[in-house]
């Protein structure tokens, strides 16, 4: 029984490796922490199983050692040194449970290589788990399998998160399995792993990454001519024929009009997703990384490390660097990111050596793999994050480790050594056992709560909440997502009860004492804070407020929800915090256009004068025109003339005065009527003497002086307390305004400013609108149109 007991052990070890390797990916690539916890659990528990089994003279088992086992430990003693002075220890810890976890998948993998016919399994299996992910992705693009759980519109990327995720997964697999392609000796089995290498190759190119395809494009063409040189390809001719065949023909099959497309876009040096830009988070990069050279900031720390640095104004929070290189630097510092790149040119030049050296296919083949792997990601990461993706990270790991057991044999033989190597390994293994069971279950617990939040089902979250920091009491978001909990409950609750407000305050405190830099911590502490009375006076509001901005000074969102708070504490006799608001308000326009509408918006519920906003606008950069686009947006047409005449610099009181005096005392001039105007082409807005849709007319008029006075006999339909208003433009530059604000006709004078000649002169119906329930349809009926010399 003890003679099977090794075999068996062995046997489950290699099923167990695999399997856990299939399963890696398949949710979005293991980007959830509880889901990577799992595999990393049961990795642990059948590694120490088959550890336990193997026979152990002088009562420790034999360490296998690899060339690369200093430069991992080298790594780790300056992740640890830069983990000591940690902004964010709580952060940090998580990421040591990760770093540590990537070690025990690469141990496991030398283990798995020792055997050469565990090798043939490995490539099948990641063959197959590649093949498998393109044929579902592609599935995905042609509406064949619709998932809306992973599935992301226009962009193929299977069971990751992101694209960019999945052609970096591919960078990995296609290259690693093209390798046991060219190593096989079996025809059936080649033909497959053919297959399955094409439906990947396909797949990459749908996923239009341009990061990926540009860096394993250029990795395919250094190893192309390695594979030359070495006359590895004038045997195997036949499987790159195939495959390219079977590409072009899938290729055409679902067109290739998208890869194209995002081809030629790759002259861009700069993509900008979702308003951030990479330029702009690698200039913050390179900020915090000046500030923090030596150890960096913290393993884990960068995403809310570098939200002081932003140089520019810009949405969406940079959890990472997309850039794998500052993002190290920014973290662990100079010798945290010196250690990590000996240790992976160790790597690259064990593969170099063993592509020029061995005359085994398997192996030749399986460095080539790892090699242009390698090339690929490293190309890859100055634009993105793969690394930090854990299926790619524990892929690559993996297939290194693998080349790294079958190039170098032999243990670990001094008793020292032995002894030394076993204790850290132990400790490592036991940390990463443990940390697995309890960052697992405080994830899966929050990933439930924030569920519930979804849901708006505030006694689940909280409760949710609760049990993940049972497991994990230095999470800092999860105690602010158990304060958001409470904040909502609290802000529900019509009785006014006061212990969820209690609750939120507590919890909003220790998420930012937890985590000092996460700049939303300090905003709902201190928005509860204030609404509690727990600070009172003007002075300690405004002080508050501002540490909040403080955190992170360039983000125009937190300028307005901190304008807006201030605004609701001023109401209408707290002069102080209404002029802090209104300043908070003006950089945050100033900062973000788009911010304009909801400012305004905010500014009128406020205060329902348009004196006020007019005074606010003309402080900001975009003067009145912003003001006057927030009124045509919330039709306040009423409003809009007096604005509207300032802004092309007349005065609308003078003008008035003027046009009702002209018209008192001139004599009659020249009549037209709407079907006098020409309409524009493509452009149905009116309807003989009916503008009955949104669009304009336009006639050549001559015009004699400097000025005339032209005289609108109309009248409209009030449709959601609103008439219909008509711009007039001269020569397609807008002149003059009216609000034609009676159900019957009158007439509306206004003064024309012109050079004498021939102009053309355009009425345009701006605010047509269809409501049933609320007057039906605004149009507006001209009778007549005149123009008298002034």
């Amino acid at each position: 029984m003890s003679a099977l007991s090794p075999k068996l052990s062995e046997g489950v070890f290699r099923f167990a490796f695999l399997f856990l390797l299939v399963l890696l990916p398949l949710y979005f690539g293991a980007v959830y922490l509880w889901y990577y916890s799992i595999l990393v659990f049961l990795l642990c528990l059948f590694l120490g199983g088959y550890f336990l089994s193997i026979p152990r003279p002088e009562g420790l088992f034999p360490i296998r050692r690899t060339s690369v086992d200093l430069w991992i430990g080298a790594y780790g003693v300056f992740f640890l040194l830069s983990a000591l002075f940690s902004k964010i220890p709580s952060l940090t810890f998580l990421e040591a449970y990760k770093t540590a976890s990537l070690v025990c998948f690469f141990v496991a993998a030398v283990y798995f290589g020792s055997e050469k016919k565990n090798v043939r399994s490995f490539g099948t299996t990641l063959a197959f788990v590649g093949g498998l992910l393109s044929l579902a992705g592609l599935l995905q693009l042609s509406g064949g399998l619709p998932n809306p759980w992973w599935h992301k519109p226009y962009f193929l990327s299977a069971s990751f998160v992101n694209h960019n995720h999945f052609a970096g997964f591919i960078e990995i697999v296609l290259p690693v399995s093209l390798g046991f392609t060219m190593a096989e000796t079996d025809k059936a089995k080649r033909i497959l792993l053919i297959f399955l290498c094409g439906l990947m190759m396909v797949a990459f190119l749908f996923s239009l990454s341009r990061g990926g395809i540009l860096s394993l494009g250029l990795a395919a063409v250094v190893m192309t001519s390695l594979l030359v040189k070495r006359g590895i390809l004038k045997q195997a001719w036949w499987i790159w024929a195939t495959l390219l065949i079977f590409a072009g023909a899938m290729m055409l099959l679902f067109g290739v009009e998208p890869l194209v497309e995002r081809l030629q876009s790759l002259r861009m040096i700069v993509e900008v997703d979702e308003s951030v830009s990479r330029l702009r988070i690698w200039q913050a990069a390179i900020g915090l990384i000046s500030q923090n050279f030596w150890l960096g900031t913290g393993p884990g720390t960068f995403g809310d490390a570098v939200l002081f640095f932003k140089a520019e104004p810009f949405h969406g929070r940079p959890v990472h660097a997309h850039n794998d290189y500052l993002e190290l630097m920014a973290d662990g510092g100079i010798f945290v990111f010196l250690a990590f790149l000996v240790l992976f040119f160790a790597v690259m030049r064990k593969g170099w050596r063993l592509f020029h050296e061995t005359e085994k296919r398997s192996k030749l083949g399986l460095a080539a793999g790892v090699l242009t792997s390698g090339m690929a990601l490293a190309i890859h990461s100055t634009v993105d994050f793969n690394f930090h993706v854990p299926a790619n990270a524990v892929y690559f790991t993996a297939v290194a480790a693998l080349m790294l057991s079958r190039s170098e044999g032999g243990h670990y033989t001094g008793a020292i050594q032995r002894k030394a190597v076993v204790s850290v390994f132990s400790l490592l293994f036991i940390v990463t056992l443990a940390g697995s069971v309890f960052f697992g279950l405080s994830d899966f617990f929050k990933w439930r709560g924030q569920k519930a939040l979804e849901r708006k089902d505030y006694s689940q979250a909280v409760r949710a909440m609760t049990r993940s920091l049972v497991f994990n009491p230095s999470s800092a978001e999860t105690f602010y997502l158990r304060g958001l909990a409470h904040e909502r409950a609290w802000l529900k609750d019509t009785r006014g009860e006061n212990d969820s407000l209690i609750q939120s305050i507590s919890d909003f405190r220790k998420a930012s004492r937890l985590n000092p830099l996460e700049p939303y911590y300090e905003y709902h502490k201190t928005k509860m804070s204030c609404r509690s009375g727990a600070i009172r006076s003007d002075r300690e509001v405004i002080a508050a407020y501002e540490k909040v901005i403080q955190k992170e000074p360039k983000d125009p969102d937190l300028y307005f929800l901190s304008g807006r708070d201030l605004l609701k504490l001023a109401g209408k006799t707290r002069e102080t915090l209404e002029q802090k608001a209104v300043s908070l308000l003006k950089e945050c326009m100033n900062m973000d256009r788009l911010y304009r509408d909801r400012i305004y918006g905010l500014l009128w519920d406020y205060k329902r004068n348009l004196r006020f906003l007019e005074s606010f606008s003309l402080e900001t950069g975009q003067g009145l025109r912003g003001l006057l686009k927030f009124i045509e947006k919330w039709e306040l047409w009423s409003y809009h003339r007096k604005l509207f005449l300032k802004s092309v610099g007349v005065d609308a009181c003078v003008h008035d005065k003027e046009a009702a005096a002209l018209y008192a005392d001139s004599r009659p001039g020249r009549f037209f009527s709407m079907e006098d105007f020409d309409k524009v082409p493509g452009d149905e807005a009116a309807m003989g003497k009916n503008f009955y849709r949104k669009g304009n007319i336009s006639k050549s008029v001559s015009l004699n002086g400097k000025r005339s006075l032209l005289i609108l006999r109309a009248k409209s339909r009030k449709v959601a307390g609103i008439y219909g208003y008509l711009l007039v433009r001269l020569d397609h530059k807008p002149v003059q305004s009216f609000y034609v604000r009676s159900p019957d006709y009158e007439e509306y004078p206004a003064i024309l400013s012109h050079e004498p000649g021939t102009h053309t002169l355009t009425l345009s119906y701006l605010n047509d609108k269809v409501d049933p329930e609320r007057g039906g349809d605004r149009n507006i009926w001209i009778e007549r149109i005149e123009i008298r010399d002034a």
